[in-house]
């Protein structure tokens, strides 16, 4: 049903959700998150490296990231 209005898998929904969720929290303590902290978290929380790549582009077009300079991110709005 997901993928039907979406174009998403639950899976890949879910995906983002923890991916931008590790950006959000982690922007909390500093103001640019290093991509390297979120891919590792990401894997730790059992989403490979290549996918939570992905999810951070796809985070990106969709404008909920953005990349202020080379190798950092930062959530687009403030919690």
């Amino acid at each position: 049903m997901d993928i039907i209005l979406t174009g998403q898998t639950h899976t890949q929904i879910e995906n983002m959700r923890k991916v931008l969720s590790i950006i959000r929290n982690k922007a909390k303590e500093v103001e640019s998150v290093p991509l390297n902290e979120v891919l590792d978290e990401a894997e730790a929380l059992g989403i490979p490296r290549e996918k939570a790549e992905d999810i951070i582009n796809k985070l990106e077009k969709k404008g909920e990231i953005y990349r202020p300079r080379h190798g950092f991110l930062r959530p687009t709005q403030r919690d």
